[in-house]
């Protein structure tokens, strides 16, 4: 795992509003062409299968609305139907109303009375608030954004109501500082300036990461580049770990996954549950905690080898750390123990077999250093670094909020989850397997 653990999507349990104004009709107002621009890059990239990967019909797009009340109304809709998880991008001219609360306008939204006439940002707070999406992500490039932030800082009741993973903001600015856009003449064909560099990061890439992008890792490099340029620096806002959710595949990794549509999955997900694998796995004792039943599965085949919490770092100076494994099978399979009584847990095990496995199936450095770590506790066991891993095994008590042990019993949710990354590793040359724990 990573040391703090990342999140996989459940796309159909979740959504991405996007809200984009280009066009005024309060005279105040300077016209911004870039914003739809903007609006256009940032679905663009998400529902690249290479990127983000996000199916068409889970993101929804407001360009140019009027009526903020409709729009907020609409935006409260959409997240009540993501209860995994949520992302909200806004773009355009953002104000302050006298109280200092940041408003998102909408066209009809007049410069004077913006706190009537636009978003109160303290509404998008307030859905944030209420929902019960797993991770929540909020993206504002416009002027002043970065009030959100220091709305947020001193919220005690909004800390206090957020889901297993939390709330991520990332602003275009620092504080009341204005976002940048280049002159009306040249914003024909160009996004704004921040959205522009988040965009380009991942058509392009980060060499030297891991093959999926954390909220983390964008905007430590979008900072570094933004502030190179002379531009507005951004800022973040981050409640719980959800600082590392992955946002998009790291186009600079050579082997990207295209997307995976809901009846190829279901098909992975069969082949993951077929009966003709021979690795068993002891019924859990009632109480016994997961490092305790890996050692003593570690006893039961005493020819697997223990690598509970060891922990691998990522190559090029990075400080994250993953976890290759509970423990090495015999013939050198990746094993993966989890209690998965909750969604949440579902996704922790899943998530802790694709990282693993695509790191160390696309890194010879990386199975160079397992190799060593495994010769030094086993002489039994020899990690061919030329062609491993081939085999991963999720090994899961309580399945189906621990009403049976039948993996088929599943929620649709989580058999798409498993098959989404059944097939994922397929494309990697590696078969996944999923074996129910019994629980005594």
């Amino acid at each position: 795992m990573l040391t703090t653990e990342p999140t996989v999507i459940d796309y159909e349990r979740s959504a991405v509003v996007l809200v984009a104004t280009s066009i005024y009709d309060d005279s105040k107002f300077q016209q911004v062409p870039a914003a739809s621009n903007s609006l256009n890059e940032i679905r663009r990239v998400l529902i690249d299968p290479d990127l983000g990967g996000w199916p068409v019909d889970r993101v929804f797009s407001f360009e140019n609305n009027r009526n903020a009340g409709r729009v907020a109304s609409e935006i409260r809709r959409i997240a009540e139907s993501a209860p995994d998880v949520l992302i909200f991008y806004y773009v355009g001219h953002g104000l302050l109303t006298s109280l200092g609360e940041l408003c998102l306008c909408v066209s009809d939204t007049e410069y004077d009375s913006a706190d009537f006439t636009g978003i109160r940002y303290s509404w998008i707070k307030e859905t944030f608030s209420t929902s019960a999406s797993r991770v929540m992500v909020s993206i504002l490039d416009c002027c002043s954004a970065g009030r959100a932030i220091q709305a947020l800082s001193g919220d005690r009741g909004l800390l206090n109501s957020v889901a297993a993973e939390g709330i991520y903001t990332l602003v275009a600015t620092e504080g009341t500082a204005s976002a940048h856009v280049v002159e009306l003449e040249k914003q024909a064909s160009r996004a704004t300036s921040f959205t522009e560099e988040f965009v380009g990061l991942l058509d392009h890439g980060m060499p030297g990461l891991a093959p999926w992008l954390t909220l983390d890792n964008i905007y430590t490099r979008l900072r570094q580049q933004l502030a190179r340029k002379g531009l507005p620096k951004p800022s973040q806002s981050v409640v719980g770990t959800v600082h590392n959710f992955y946002f998009s595949r790291n186009k600079a990794v050579a082997n990207r996954i295209s997307n995976i549509s809901t009846a190829s999955a279901t098909d992975y997900f069969q082949r993951a549950v077929r009966e003709d694998y021979v690795f068993e796995f002891p019924a859990w004792p009632r109480g016994m905690r997961e490092p305790e039943y890996n050692t003593m599965l570690s006893f039961v085949y005493p020819t697997s080898l223990l690598m509970d919490r060891t922990l691998l770092s990522l190559p090029a100076g990075s400080h994250d750390k993953f976890e290759p494994c509970d423990l090495l099978g015999p013939n050198s399979e990746l094993i993966h123990i989890k209690r998965t009584v909750t969604s949440s847990s579902v996704g922790h095990l899943v998530s802790q077999a694709l990282v693993s496995t695509e790191l160390l199936a696309t890194s010879r450095e990386l199975r160079e250093s397992f190799a060593r770590i495994v010769q030094e506790r086993s002489s039994q066991h020899v990690i061919p670094v030329d062609q491993w891993p081939k085999v991963v095994i999720l090994g899961a008590s309580g399945i189906n909020n621990g009403k049976d042990g039948d993996v088929n019993t599943m929620s649709t949710s989580r058999k798409l989850l498993i098959g989404h990354a059944a097939e994922v590793l397929a494309r990697l040359n590696v078969t996944l397997h999923i074996v129910s724990i019994a629980e005594s």
